[in-house]
C-alpha cells in the first residue's frame, strides 16, 4: 500500500486512458521523430518515450490490470532467479557481461512520417 512506502501522496491508477492521453498530449507538445526532445517532454508526463504502445488498438485493453505489480514482480524473479543464474552457469558471468557490452544504445531511427502517427 502506498502507506508503506512513506509517501503520504496517493497517486491516480496509471490506466491506459491515461497513459494513452499522456501520449497524446507529449506528441502535440514534441515531435516524437525527434527523440531528444519528445524524450524531455514524455519526461514530464512519466512516461518512458514510447509513443505508440503495442496495446494501444487493444478493445478494453488496460495494462495496469494485466501488468500488476505482481505478474512484473514475477516476471523479474523468475527471470533473476532462473534464467539468468543458469546462464551465469554455462557461458559465465564474464561472457554475459562482454555480450551485454555489445548491445546498440538506442540512437532513433527514420522512417516513413506517416508510419509513426
Amino acid at each position: 500500500m502506498h502507506k508503506e512506502f512513506g509517501e503520504s501522496q496517493l497517486y491516480p491508477l496509471r490506466t491506459a486512458a491515461k497513459t494513452l492521453g499522456d501520449i497524446e498530449h507529449a506528441c502535440s507538445e514534441a515531435d516524437p521523430d525527434d527523440w531528444e526532445g519528445f524524450l524531455k517532454v514524455a519526461r514530464h508526463y512519466y512516461l518512458n518515450g514510447v509513443h505508440r504502445p503495442f496495446w494501444r488498438n487493444w478493445a478494453l485493453c488496460d495494462p495496469s490490470i494485466f501488468f500488476n505489480p505482481e505478474v512484473l514482480h514475477h516476471f523479474h524473479c523468475l527471470f533473476w532467479d532462473h534464467d539468468l543464474q543458469w546462464c551465469l552457469v554455462v557461458v559465465g558471468p564474464d561472457e554475459i557481461d562482454f555480450r551485454i557490452s555489445l548491445i546498440q544504445v538506442a540512437v532513433g531511427y527514420l522512417s516513413s512520417p506517416g508510419l509513426l502517427r
